[in-house]
């Protein structure tokens, strides 16, 4: 059992926003006000108001107490009405709100049934304000008393652990959680992710490799090594794996930080990305790609392909398991055994002559083109050529399921007699159709 709680309420529009926080549909599949104690008021929302209400008589600036009491998934489901009940009525009294107005909101959040308790502060009576001093020892408390109740799985908490007993530390804050919630990248994905990096790795370079793979990038933050996910996030490696930062730094001892770059650079290529392709989306881009022919599944190394455009002076990043990175006008994505385009237009000479550049400095034996147009896919061909492909090495998606003879879309030099004669001699059953002369520019 865990029980989080804290004091708030210090204006008229926070005690509205928890209100709305606590009825808010969207984000549960079930809501139900269970009680609202000592109060006239028959609706949450007006009750949270009776509450500072009856504040404003005193000097308290925060006169509601929020808690939260979280059960693991399969014990949530076998806990009983009576058991949620109990439970609140156990912190009520560890945390001396016994008489004092309160309201209770069952949730269940993807599947996981809890309980939220709003106290006022101020008892109705007295008007004295009850201190909220060591509340997170008086939540681990209640919460090791009715584990044991209950019978349910202990959970190791800060304040309350046996002694020799390793102070656990949290995967996420709540400011973590809440960003997973605004970005939709999940921080509990993010934590396995890494936590399966760092197993198969021995080094930094190794883990900086294994991460690669997962869309992560690793970065220098204030205070060392982080990791920036997908949407810009930045996160603590030692509070993601469990472990103390000087373990985290031991691993990256073969690192240089002057080779990496910043949280602040990183987020802002994303920002840039996403910009841009919130606006290609708009303007309908042409998209054109290269895959390498010879064995798709022979993936690049990420990492690798990261060093190597930093090598060739550009600025890329990791981002959705691809390195994205701005280049001749347009848009790059290299997936390792794949590189797309992304323009505004149709592609220029320069981008083509330097798609296929890359191919050929990959390694590339073959090489397949798609996407875009079929003009795009037959000038690529004429490209590949010229810089040394054999033209039965390059497949075009156009071409895929025909009869086509693999063949440059270079214009025919040959004499016309010499032509005619070598159409004469061949049945046209022997000879494939071309239409490449009809639509492809030469370069």
């Amino acid at each position: 059992m865990i029980i989080k709680g804290s004091s708030r309420g210090h204006s008229a529009t926070d005690a509205r926003l928890l209100a709305d926080h606590l009825i808010d549909v969207s984000n549960n599949e079930s809501i139900s006000v269970v009680e609202l104690k000592h109060v006239a008021s028959d609706n949450l929302s007006d009750a949270l108001v009776e509450f500072r209400i009856l504040s404003l008589g005193t000097r308290t600036r925060k006169c509601l107490y929020h808690a939260s009491i979280n059960l693991d998934a399969e014990e949530a489901t076998q806990c009983t009405n009576e058991q949620w009940l109990r439970s609140v009525d156990e912190l009520e009294t560890r945390l001396g709100f016994d008489g004092h107005q309160r309201a209770i909101v069952k949730h269940i959040k993807e599947g996981r049934e809890h309980v939220h308790i709003v106290w006022n502060r101020i008892h109705p009576e007295t008007l004295k304000t009850t201190p909220d001093s060591h509340n997170y020892r008086k939540h681990e408390q209640t919460s090791r008393y009715l584990e044991e109740l209950f019978s349910l799985n202990p959970v190791v908490g800060v304040h309350t652990r046996e002694p020799g007993t390793p102070r656990p530390v949290a995967i996420a804050t709540h400011g973590d959680w809440q960003a997973s919630v605004r970005t939709k990248v999940d921080v509990k994905t993010i934590a396995q992710s890494l936590q399966e990096a760092w197993r198969k790795s021995d080094s930094g370079r190794s883990f900086s490799r294994a991460i690669a793979q997962s869309g992560l990038s690793l970065c220098i933050g204030k205070r060392g090594f982080v990791i920036v996910d997908r949407a810009g996030t930045p996160h603590s490696i030692s509070r993601r794996l469990g472990i103390k930062a000087h373990q985290v730094r031991a691993k990256m001892a073969d690192l240089d930080p002057n080779n990496f770059s910043t949280v602040e650079q990183i987020q802002t290529q994303i920002h840039n990305l996403h910009r841009r392709i919130k606006k290609m989306k708009y303007e309908k881009p042409y998209t054109f790609s290269a895959e390498n022919g010879a064995n798709n599944d022979a993936k690049q190394d990420l990492q690798e392909v990261l060093e190597h455009w930093k090598q060739q002076g550009l600025e890329p990043y990791i981002h959705q398991q691809a390195i994205w990175f701005m280049y001749m006008g347009c848009l790059w994505q290299d997936e390792g055994d794949r590189i797309t385009l992304h323009t505004d237009s149709k592609p220029t000479d320069e981008q083509i002559t330097a798609l296929v550049t890359a191919c050929k400095n990959k390694g590339w034996s073959s090489v397949r083109f798609f996407g875009g147009s079929e003009e795009f896919q037959h000038r690529a061909r004429d490209e590949a050529i010229k810089q040394g492909y054999p033209p039965e090495k390059i497949m075009l998606e156009c071409e895929e399921g025909t009869e086509k003879q693999v063949e440059s879309s270079l214009p025919d030099n040959r004499p016309e007699y010499l032509r005619d004669a070598i159409s004469r001699t061949q049945s046209p059953d022997d000879l494939a159709p071309d239409d490449n002369f009809n639509h492809a520019p030469s370069i």
